[in-house]
């Protein structure tokens, strides 16, 4: 249900922070990218990084509403990872996250609105695998 919700609301995020984004919002896109690709091993350190960068493009769609939404859902994203302990990062999953998170990046920066919310889908999709690898 969660990553249901999150697709929603993040690929159309994707979208509009395409149209929408200013210099400043897509500084702090490739600072949050950054962040997520400078994480190692420590899975705790990677997955607050990961959802400062999904809060980035939220922030940069210029829709309250939507930011808000993402934010409640950001946090049950949190709370879901703790119920579970999550604790690995496998390399391949973190190789995944980190190239599509610089293509989401890429066609925002690019006013690709399509391109945008087509790699979150994909995003989301390498989130949504490693989940089912995770629950086993």
């Amino acid at each position: 249900d969660l990553m249901e919700a999150r697709e929603l609301l993040e690929c159309r995020s994707a979208a509009l922070a395409a149209e929408r984004a200013d210099a400043g919002q897509i500084r702090d896109l490739k600072a949050a990218m950054q962040k997520v690709a400078a994480t190692e091993k420590e899975y705790a350190i990677f997955l607050d990084a990961d959802i400062r960068f999904h809060a980035a493009v939220a922030d940069a769609a210029g829709n309250v509403v939507l930011r808000e939404l993402t934010k409640l859902v950001l946090e049950k994203v949190v709370a879901h990872h703790n119920e579970l302990k999550t604790a690995l990062l496998p390399p391949a999953y973190r190789e995944v996250s980190i190239r599509t998170a610089a293509r989401i990046v890429a066609a925002i920066e690019a006013g690709n609105g399509k391109e945008a919310a087509r790699w979150m889908a994909r995003h989301l999709g390498a989130i949504r695998d490693e989940l089912k690898h995770i629950i086993g």
